[in-house]
């Protein structure tokens, strides 16, 4: 069975498949390429199918836990209401196994599974190649590094962490195998990725980041680095290039916050294990939960405004060095400003995550 036929059997078996009256209208074999876009963009409505919605909705929130939205509040959570230590790690490797799996997919360039006669439920990253799946290495990295660097801190039974890691990576991985965005060689391949890299640069995180925090030009370094692994990363697809322009930058600013406060602020810092684990809800679940939610309505109010203002304000000033007898030429603005765009405003978001909330929080007395 070829990998298409692969994914096929596994949405069947899920339960998705095109309607009746859309499968009598899919006769292919004849129609050139062009044709087959044509019906498979009109076919891309979730209505042309039936599944099930239990199966559907759980693949759906897997596929999700890989995508921006998520980053973008999940992990200043995990530094804002769990502990800082595992969120600055986390991001670190999370930055370093999403480039080594980008860069493998623009250097690769093979295509995701042809549709049809995959059924693909999304269009967001049609324009990027599929191997291996980007998807299955948050999917081992997020959960992996949650554990690992958890583990001695707080208390907990490390089967149940064990389970967790399994669950969650099977969510994502298999999800995205429903969706049609990759084969099961994509996710094994994605997988595979996340382990080499993880066990290549595991035993030296801790050393090179204390390193870099103790520095009192780091700050030079925790910028010019990502700009380098942007600047050489292979560029077959722009969609593929932006997306990590978008990871590598958050790292960059989470850095240079911990760099400043650290070296600058004079903060300690924090010792792999504390003097004894500590329970994860110590003050109880629900108080837990309602400080929690303050201090992440307050960040992300002060995050998301970054972003919005930012985006206006680099678009409008290449818009205006782009114009040309008054007029703006827009296509071009766009072209130049993306990087730009997306250093300035990422790195933004990553300072502000880590050090800029914080400081929220003391202001208004939600501290630790």
């Amino acid at each position: 069975m070829g990998s298409i036929d692969q994914v096929v059997w596994f949405q069947k078996y899920c339960g998705l498949a095109r309607k009746s009256n859309i499968n009598d209208t899919l006769n292919l074999e004849n129609r050139d390429n062009k044709e087959k876009k044509l019906i498979s963009s009109k076919t891309s409505d979730e209505d042309a199918y039936d599944y099930n919605p239990f199966v559907h909705k759980l693949f759906q929130i897997g596929s999700e836990l890989g995508n921006e939205a998520f980053y973008i509040t999940f992990l200043p959570f995990v530094s804002w209401n769990i502990d800082e230590y595992i969120c600055r790690r986390l991001i670190l490797l999370w930055v370093f196994c999403m480039y080594a799996g980008q860069g493998i997919k623009d250097i690769l360039c093979w295509p995701r599974p042809e549709s049809p006669p995959v059924i693909r439920l999304e269009k967001i990253y049609e324009s990027e190649y599929g191997m291996p799946s980007t998807h299955a290495i948050a999917g081992v990295v997020i959960p992996f590094s949650l554990i690992y660097f958890s583990y001695g801190r707080f208390q907990y039974d490390l089967v149940y962490g064990i389970l967790f890691h399994i669950l969650w990576t099977s969510l994502v991985c298999f999800s995205r195998v429903y969706r049609g965005m990759h084969s099961f060689h994509d996710i094994v391949a994605g997988i595979s990725v996340a382990f080499f890299v993880t066990a290549l640069w595991l035993p030296y995180l801790d050393i090179t980041l204390e390193m870099f925090l103790a520095s009192s030009n780091a700050w030079i370094i925790i910028l010019i680095i990502p700009m380098l692994m942007i600047y050489v990363f292979p560029t077959q697809c722009m969609e593929t290039r932006n997306d990590t322009a978008r990871i590598i930058c958050v790292g960059c600013g989470c850095t240079l916050a911990a760099w400043n406060m650290y070296y600058i602020d004079q903060v300690p810092l924090p010792e792999p294990y504390k003097n004894a684990p500590v329970a994860m809800f110590s003050s109880g679940f629900i108080p837990w939960v309602l400080f929690g939610a303050s201090r992440f309505i307050i960040g992300v109010a002060i995050i998301v405004p970054i972003k919005i203002c930012l985006k206006t304000l680099i678009h409008s000033f290449f818009n205006f060095m782009n114009s040309e007898d008054g007029k703006t030429t827009d296509r071009k603005a766009d072209h130049i400003f993306v990087i730009p765009y997306l250093f300035i405003t990422y790195t933004l978001i990553g300072y502000s995550a880590i050090y800029v909330a914080p400081k929220a929080f003391e202001m208004v007395g939600l501290i630790l």
